[in-house]
């Protein structure tokens, strides 16, 4: 029987509308894409979330499992949908239905697990996550063993986990903190990563044009700084689209082994 799957698309309403009328892809969209590499039979809903909640089309019950995708919104400035999606993934932490998250997913699990997360004292890390290196619980974790044990990952995000909840495990970090644990709470289980495992080259590229004005008035890029930030992504994107991708280039244009996390997550499901 296929895998029966829940996406919560957890942007806000007008930023996902943004997203739509740019280059990059609805943010569920692509998070089922990656899924389907590894699970090409899955059986995926997508729910975008709102400001008035999220109508679930079928029980939290009947999902073998619940993924969250990134969100434009901050999580410690806490809004009415902010802390209703806190409310589902307590709710999905309660159920046993195992959970999985990218970027918001991460601070997501964590908070609602217990955990702090905060604007990251040490800027926001977009683009690249580098040095991403693997704790000891990480290199024997089937989650992140499949990753060596330093490698670079796509990601976009300004916020950082700053306490981890009671029972969580960390798997990796980097010179920007935390970039993938697992969080507990009663009988459920939220495995995640900070970075973005379902980006390739033209989405980040896409982004950064979208918010260009942003990125050079905040000072992380010059408009030169920027530009070539996105011809490195356009190339990445390229070099995916080729036959033979060099060796080295693998973990972050290669699908099947850009998201591997995913594919072990989807594996301890089954």
């Amino acid at each position: 029987m296929p895998l029966k799957l829940l996406i919560i698309d957890a942007y806000s309403p007008g930023a996902r509308a943004r997203v739509k009328e740019s280059d990059a892809t609805h943010a569920g969209e692509l998070l089922a894409a990656s899924v389907r590499v590894h699970d090409a039979e899955a059986n995926i809903d997508i729910v975008d979330f709102d400001a008035d909640g999220a109508a679930l089309p079928q029980p939290l019950e009947n999902y073998g499992g619940v993924l969250w995708t990134g969100s434009n919104m901050t999580i410690h400035r806490l809004n009415p949908m902010i802390e209703a999606q806190i409310d589902l993934c307590r709710n999905v932490y309660d159920t046993g239905v195992p959970q999985f998250g990218i970027c918001w997913g991460l601070q997501m699990g964590c908070v609602a697990a217990g955990g702090e997360v905060q604007a990251n004292p040490k800027g926001p890390e977009i683009a690249w996550a580098r040095g991403v290196t693997l704790t000891e619980e990480g290199r024997a974790h089937p989650f992140t063993s499949v990753k060596p044990e330093t490698y670079d990952a796509l990601c976009w995000h300004s916020d950082a986990v700053t306490q981890l909840p009671e029972g969580a495990t960390l798997l990796a970090t980097n010179d920007k903190g935390v970039q993938a644990a697992i969080f507990r709470r009663g009988e459920g289980e939220f495995w995640a990563t900070q970075y973005h495992l379902e980006y390739h080259g033209d989405e980040v590229a896409a982004l950064l044009d979208q918010f260009r004005d942003y990125l050079i008035e905040s000072e992380i890029f010059t408009a030169d700084g920027l530009a070539a930030m996105q011809g490195e992504m356009r190339s990445l994107a390229a070099e995916g689209k080729k036959g033979a991708v060099p060796e080295e280039l693998r973990p972050v244009v290669d699908p099947l082994v850009r998201s591997a996390e995913l594919g072990a997550w989807l594996g301890s499901i089954r």
